[in-house]
This record gives C-alpha cells, sequence and structure tokens, in this order.
C-alpha cells in the first residue's frame, strides 16, 4: 500500500514537473512573440532605459519581479492550468497597442506593452497563480517611462519652494518662472533639476520595501506616500543648497560637478532612511524562502489558450502594419505660403528664432506686424503622421532645450510657453495644431483623431504652428498673441490656398 501511494506521488510530480515545464515554454514563447510584435514599443522602452538617467531603474524592475515570485513559489511542485482570462488580457493589452501606434502616445504602447506580459503569464499559469502573485505582476508597470509631463509642474514647484527658502534665510533672489536672479547671476531649474528622477526611483524602491515589509496595502500606501513627499522635499533641499552655495561663494562652488555629487549624496541618504525606517516599522513575518503550493494533480497543461494569444498578437501587428502604418501613397503640395490675418502685415522675419522641428516634412516662418503687435509664425508641416515624424511628437518643440530654453509655462489654459535664448532675448509662444481642416490648442485632441483616422485607413497631412510673441518685439507679448490668434484665418482656407493652382 506504501508504495503504491509513494509511486502515485511520484507519478504526480513528475506530471507537474512536466505541466509546469510546458507553462514555462509557453510564457518563453509568448513574451519572443510580444517584443517581436510590439518591437516599437519595446525597443524605445529599452532605449529610454539605456538613455534617459531618469528611467535606468526600468531595467530592473523585470529581475525583481521575478525574484518576488521565485522566493514565495516553487515551480518544480507547481502543476499551472492555462488559462483563457490571459488570452483576454493579451487581446485588450493589443488594443491598446494599436490605439499607441495610431495616436503617437508612447506611453500607452509601453504600457500595452507590459499588460500583454501579464496577460502571457496568465494564460501560462493560471489565474491562481497571477492573484498570488498580483504585486510583482503589477509590480511590472514600473518598466514604463512614465511622468515626463510631470516635469513642468516639477519645474514649477522647485522654483517657487526654493525661492521662498532662499528668503527665509535672508537671501535676495527674484524667481521669473523658472529662472532665479540674484546678486552673483541667474539659476535655472532646469528639466533635469525637477526632481523626476528622485520621485521615480522612490516610488519604485518604496513599493518594493512596502511591500516586503507591511503586511496591509493600507501601510504601504502609506509607505509610498511618506516616500515621494520626502522624495520631493529632497529635491527642493537639494536645490536650495546647491544656489545658496553658489550665492555665497560667489559662484566658485555650486555651479560645477559638485551640484550632481550633492544630489547623489542626497539621494543615498533618502534610500538609506527608508530602508531604516521600514525596518523600524515592518510588521510583516519572515516567509519561508520557498512556499510549495500544489494545485491539480495532474498535466493540466492546454496548448490552445497560448496559440490563439499568438494568433491575437500577430493579427493585431498585421492589421498595424497593413492598415494603421501603412504608407500614404498619394503626395501633398509643399508649398507653405503665409496664413492671412486681417491688418497685419507680412514682414521679413528675424533670423534668431524657427521651432525646432527637424522630422517635419516641410518648414516655413513668416513675421506679422500689427502698429506696435509683432508675431513669428513658425509652421512644421508633415505630409501624414507616422513612426519617427509625429505631428506632436518629442522633437516638434519651439526650441531645442539648447540654443532656446523653456524658462516659464503658463499655469492656465491655454498655455503659453516662455523660452529665452543664450543672449537673453525671450519669446511667448502659443503652440497650434492641425489635421486636415481642423486646427487644435491640445495634443491630446489631435492624438485622439490621429488614432480614429488611422484605425480605419485614412492619413491626413498636418502640422504645428508656433506663434511667438518677441519681448523686445512688442510692449504686450500675451495682447500681440491673443490679436493675431483671434485674426488668424481658419486652416481649412489657407488649406485651400495651399492647394490651389498656381
Amino acid at each position: 500500500m506504501a508504495t503504491a501511494l509513494s509511486t502515485r506521488s511520484t507519478l504526480e510530480s513528475a506530471s507537474a514537473l512536466s505541466s509546469c515545464r510546458k507553462s514555462l515554454a509557453s510564457l518563453a514563447i509568448l513574451v519572443a512573440g510580444i517584443i517581436a510584435a510590439f518591437s516599437d514599443a519595446a525597443l524605445s522602452m529599452a532605449d529610454l532605459w539605456l538613455h534617459s538617467s531618469v528611467y535606468h531603474h526600468g531595467a530592473l524592475v523585470a529581475p525583481i519581479s521575478l525574484w518576488l515570485i521565485l522566493r514565495r513559489e516553487n515551480l518544480g511542485a507547481l502543476s499551472p492550468t492555462s488559462d483563457w482570462l490571459g488570452v483576454g488580457l493579451v487581446g485588450l493589452s493589443s488594443l491598446f497597442w494599436l490605439i499607441s501606434a495610431a495616436s503617437g502616445v508612447a506611453l500607452v504602447g509601453h504600457a500595452a506593452l507590459v499588460g500583454a506580459l501579464i496577460g502571457a503569464a496568465v494564460t501560462a499559469f493560471g489565474w491562481s497563480f497571477a492573484c498570488r502573485h498580483i504585486f510583482a505582476l503589477g509590480f511590472l508597470f514600473l518598466m514604463v517611462p512614465f511622468g515626463e509631463e510631470l516635469t513642468p509642474a516639477l519645474q514649477h514647484g522647485t522654483a517657487v519652494a526654493v525661492t521662498a527658502m532662499l528668503h527665509g534665510a535672508g537671501v535676495d533672489v527674484v524667481r521669473d518662472g523658472f529662472m532665479l536672479t540674484s546678486g552673483p547671476g541667474r539659476f535655472e531649474i532646469a528639466p533635469s533639476c525637477a526632481g523626476l528622477r528622485f520621485l521615480l526611483a522612490s516610488a519604485v524602491l518604496s513599493a518594493l520595501v512596502g511591500e516586503l515589509a507591511f503586511s496591509t496595502w493600507r501601510k504601504r500606501a502609506a509607505f509610498v506616500a511618506a516616500a515621494l513627499f520626502i522624495a520631493i522635499l529632497a529635491n527642493w533641499l537639494r536645490a536650495f543648497l546647491i544656489v545658496s552655495v553658489a550665492i555665497a561663494t560667489d559662484m566658485a562652488i555650486g555651479v560645477g560637478p559638485e551640484h550632481v555629487a550633492l544630489g547623489w549624496a542626497l539621494y543615498a541618504s533618502m534610500i538609506v532612511g527608508l530602508i531604516f525606517l521600514a525596518r523600524r516599522l515592518a510588521d510583516r513575518p519572515e516567509e519561508p524562502a520557498t512556499i510549495v503550493r500544489q494545485q491539480n494533480a495532474g498535466d493540466n497543461y492546454r496548448l490552445a489558450p497560448c496559440a490563439a494569444a499568438l494568433i491575437v498578437l500577430f493579427s493585431v501587428a498585421a492589421y498595424d502594419a497593413r492598415v494603421v502604418s501603412a504608407p500614404k501613397v498619394e503626395m501633398p503640395s509643399s508649398r507653405l505660403e503665409p496664413f492671412h490675418a486681417p491688418d497685419f502685415a507680412v514682414i521679413a522675419p528675424r533670423a534668431d528664432w524657427t521651432a525646432f522641428a527637424p522630422n517635419a516634412d516641410h518648414h516655413a516662418t513668416n513675421a506679422y506686424r500689427l502698429e506696435d503687435a509683432t508675431i513669428v509664425v513658425s509652421i512644421a508641416a508633415f505630409d501624414y503622421d507616422r513612426r519617427g515624424a509625429e505631428i506632436a511628437g518629442a522633437h516638434v518643440a519651439a526650441g531645442d532645450g539648447r540654443d532656446w530654453r523653456r524658462i516659464a509655462v503658463g499655469q492656465t489654459a491655454p498655455t503659453i510657453e516662455t523660452w529665452e535664448n543664450n543672449a537673453g532675448r525671450r519669446i511667448n509662444v502659443a503652440v497650434r495644431y492641425w489635421l486636415g481642416d481642423r486646427i487644435y490648442a491640445s495634443s491630446l485632441a489631435l492624438k485622439r483623431d490621429l488614432a480614429l483616422q488611422k484605425l480605419r485607413g485614412k492619413k491626413s497631412p498636418g502640422g504645428a504652428l508656433f506663434i511667438a510673441a518677441p519681448h523686445d518685439a512688442n510692449t504686450d507679448p500675451a495682447a500681440a498673441l491673443d490679436a493675431f490668434l483671434n485674426a488668424m484665418e481658419p486652416v481649412a482656407e489657407w488649406r485651400a490656398r495651399l492647394r490651389a493652382p498656381t
């Protein structure tokens, strides 16, 4: 009897191991298929991990997630069941990836890629496996490079806080947007000083430490919130110390590599402090190195869900290649005439500014004058929106960040940006986009309509208008911008003139 039971146990263990190996193979195939089908999202995400210091942490997230799973699971004793629910998650993620490909919103595509990876895990190992490791799988979303949209708000908050701290320390300083001016010189709260790096690294670290240290979701959420608050305060303190030291030493210290060293020192101190705090407050009991979890004895593996998930992936990728991202055949007119604006006379533009849009198909810059108002309009036109030449992409801006830098962003809609060049000349810039005969004040509204068009296989010409009011040529730049925006002809009339025979 004992021999029979032993034999049965051995057979069940061998069957479970066989099922687990099949599930691991299915997961590997699905992950490879996801990366192949969503290669643009995978490559762009990896590129950001490698080349942006803000997102270096992204490369560590997947290994940490795998470690979290392996420390709680004995895969050799697991008998997983492939699950059709995972196929649904892969399909939903594929839909969002397709929307990302059509709209050009990379964030959606990156999140869809992670969602598809989670769907692959559910497909290969089952829903109960995913529920046991819900944190480890959800942790994968921290691979996604996100938060860039917060940079202007973080710059503004840092500039305000540093100004207040300097005033509290008795230092005379004047804030103008992201620029701080004192006796020894001027200081810019640049995008790299906004604190996004601190914020995201703290989010990753505090989420991991909170999971390991605390027993309830409420305590973990409170720990993460506290860590994010500390990260913001630490960045404010770092910027305050740098500016204070530079002012006190008459710019001899604080404007070189030492300010980077100070940032790393504060960051390291913050990490050590967070870990120490978590250890003092921890209430989660230590878990054994592995927890053996036996699902259903026997080989429960099914090939159909894995095959269906692969079919979904490559069907969506094929639709993208044939419809959404297919090259446009007809070529639009390359003429870019000036916009008409009643009472505004067209004049020769100054040569020191034009919008930064290196991937645009056509460029034109025109200037206008009405009494004491002078406006410069830089047009970046695209034959159609596509990968590498997005109408509202990262490489379409009022300046390149070197010769012209954004030093302020209006806090009310529609947004007005202030840019300054290396010689100190300033301009106020309003950005408008067009697609076909429609004009947009919001890039999100543009991307929504782009997605709706491309999903139907339609592609219209479009572009970006950068309407600038130079400070040195206008007594009231804001009023000059308003006057021109109100007088400017509709895009439909402008495009009709472009299409008219010459």
